[in-house]
């Protein structure tokens, strides 16, 4: 907020310091980290398979199939999406 001089007025009750707190950071994944991600059945609708933990796409998409028991035919309209 500033004042008619254009000098801008803090708030008395909170310290200088709290406007100057850095940011933390996310952490970054490793590499070889599990991702969880979302797997579906491209079809009209999307059907929701479930999830599997895996560290990438190809490694789910397999990890998928394995568990859900995906017939041969069906399996190229599988798809993997990361959750966040």
């Amino acid at each position: 907020m500033a004042n008619a001089g254009g000098h801008f007025l803090f708030c008395a009750a909170l310290p200088l310091r709290a406007y100057n707190r850095p940011v933390p950071r996310k952490p970054t994944k490793s590499e070889g980290a599990l991702r969880e991600w979302r797997i579906t059945l491209v079809r009209a609708k999307g059907q929701y398979l479930g999830r599997v933990e895996a560290p990438d796409e190809a490694t789910a998409i397999a990890e998928a199939i394995r568990i859900y028991s995906v017939p041969e035919a069906k399996r190229s309209r599988l798809i993997a999406q990361p959750v966040e």
